[in-house]
């Protein structure tokens, strides 16, 4: 990393993508090719030129990805009080700020379990009014709660694509039009009509502003909003003309229909600005939510304009060998820096403990270098989160300092603090645990998994009351309020099966003895509890996987 103030030396392709003066350019880079270090450069020459930071705007498709883009800035030499002013965020993240200038404030939950009341509220709707249309089509038996998880993502995917507004106002919704037009299950896109219907809130008609907007619903709104005849702006006050003078997009490979909608606005709306996209067409990632790499190539030039297109081939994250490999594998050219020498090792390891010890043989070898070398770092990743607990086991038996990126760590997941709780409250113990976050954290877990949370009502997505339930939460932490007080009435509240397993695990549990805590745990039954709550089934058994460990691990 370089001190701040230090500037880069741009190599040959990275220099002609930063002095390239086109409206629009595309660059087609390869993996490791410092595409978000490039777009940071070419920010860095426009403010250094003259641009004001507030006039550049820079997207990408994820968090990590926005906060890579930042550190560019600050990498490539830009002052971190320059860097601040550029406008740099997600798509999602962008949408919702521009359409909160048109509507206001809007609840933003970010979890399925918060949605989940709606989902199963639209199906009953939708079933009401299949009565007499199609009831023989419409295919969810109950309630629908083994459906909600494949409902939210093929949602995420419709209205990524934007499927329900490609068709004319004459369109009429049918089992037979849903499959041969629209090319989905019937009655996927009749819960979808539904839970649109009460995210709009046709309970609340007296707001501008839906009830609540779900991951990546701010761009499928905002480009709802900008196909439509009737939008609450003119052109003289278009929430996406911001004078612009320089847009970029990172992770363009990762772009869908609704994103490209916005775009598009955006490019019109700043007739001025220069638009530069960069993205790997063999990385894309997120194509349940309808993205695709044509985007990046003929669709782009369809639906926004024609673009000039360069490449970045040579990657710097390995040497010559593993370069070779991928240009075979991908069809395409791969260059890399002829004096960085990689060495890629195939190690059969048993088990988590065996790769413990490697990791810890590892680190030995890389005393001496500064901490913040990025060889002085080791990272593991993991195909599925559920392998990770017995590792982190591990890692922390072996004392060794480990971060976690993309999942949280197994012991602060919410099953395991409610396992915490249900153990503190048999023993009444919960005023030892020192920090009062995680105490809130594992009174409001239990909650939750005993379905008296107001998160788990159709009232759970409305922020006021979430507040509300936390306020609450916090006057709790203190002594032992809620073992005594609290959850005696939580008990009759709840329902029967719930209180049952948790008045058997406490009972249990208040032997005292280690010996009896697989008992305890086997009693409580996450699993059970798991599957009232969460959305996806993966989530289920990882947090089975994840109370297993903490048996383990004592």
């Amino acid at each position: 990393m370089p001190a701040p103030g230090a500037r880069l030396t741009p190599a040959r392709q990275q220099a002609a993508i930063i002095d390239c003066d086109a409206r629009l350019l595309i660059v087609e880079a390869n993996a490791g090719a410092a595409k978000t270090t490039t777009l940071a450069m070419r920010i860095q020459r426009a403010v250094e030129g003259g641009v004001a930071p507030g006039r550049v705007l820079a997207l990408s498709y994820t968090e990590p990805g926005r906060a890579a883009l930042m550190n560019a800035l600050q990498n490539v030499g830009l002052h971190p009080t320059v860097a601040r002013q550029v406008r740099v965020s997600t798509f999602d993240q962008f949408a919702g700020i521009r359409l909160r200038t048109v509507q206001g404030e809007t609840s933003k939950p970010r979890t399925p379990e918060r949605v989940k009341p709606y989902v199963l509220q639209a199906i009953k709707r939708a079933r009401d009014r299949e009565e007499g249309r199609h009831p023989q089509d419409f295919h969810i038996q109950g309630e629908g709660e083994l459906a909600v998880e494949g409902l939210l993502r093929a949602f995420q995917q419709i209205k990524g694509d934007l499927v329900l507004q490609s068709v004319s106002e004459e369109f009429v919704l049918t089992p037979a039009s849903a499959a041969d037009v629209l090319g989905w299950d019937y009655t996927t896109l009749r819960v979808l009509g539904a839970y649109e219907r009460l995210r709009g809130g046709d309970r609340w008609s007296d707001s501008d502003s839906p009830v609540f907007r779900y991951i990546d619903d701010a761009t499928y709104d905002l480009a709802v909003m900008l196909g439509s005849v009737h939008v609450p702006f003119d052109e003289e006050n278009h929430p996406l003309a911001l004078g612009l003078s320089l847009i970029v997009v990172d992770e363009m490979h990762d772009m869908n229909r609704a994103m490209l909608k916005v775009l598009r606005s955006v490019i019109e709306q700043n007739p001025r600005a220069q638009f530069v996209g960069v993205g790997d067409i063999d990385q894309v990632i997120h194509s349940e939510a309808a993205a695709r790499p044509e985007f990046m190539r003929g669709g782009f030039d369809a639906e926004i304009g024609k673009a000039e297109r360069l490449r970045l081939s040579a990657s710097y994250r390995f040497g010559p060998a593993p370069a070779a490999l991928l240009s075979l594998h991908a069809g395409k050219p791969y260059a890399a820096r002829e004096d960085r020498k990689t060495r890629v090792e195939h190690l059969a390891i048993d088990t988590p403990r065996d790769l413990r010890l490697y990791i810890a043989r590892a680190l030995e070898q890389r005393i001496g270098l500064q901490m913040r070398s990025p060889h002085g770092e080791l990272a593991v990743l993991l195909r599925h989160p559920s392998r990770y607990v017995e590792l982190e086991n591990e890692l922390l038996e072996g004392g060794i300092d480990y971060v976690t990126y993309g999942f949280e760590s197994y012991l602060r997941r919410p099953e395991v603090l409610f396992v915490r709780a249900v153990l503190c409250c048999a023993l009444r113990m919960l005023d030892s645990v020192e920090a009062e976050e995680v105490r809130r954290q594992m009174i409001y877990s239990m909650m939750l998994f005993a379905g008296v949370s107001v998160r788990s009502s159709m009232e759970g997505v409305r922020d006021e009351a979430v507040a509300q339930e936390w306020a609450t939460i916090a006057n709790l932490t203190l002594g032992n309020q809620f073992a005594d007080y609290t959850l005696p009435k939580l008990l009759t509240e709840m329902p029967s099966a719930a209180s049952a397993r948790i008045h058997e695990a406490i009972a249990i549990a208040q032997s005292d003895d280690v010996q009896a805590l697989a008992r305890a745990v086997s009693a409580l039954d996450v699993h059970w509890f798991g599957s009232r709550v969460l959305v996806h089934c993966e989530d289920v058994d990882a947090a089975t996987e994840s109370v297993q460990g903490v048996v383990q691990a004592a």
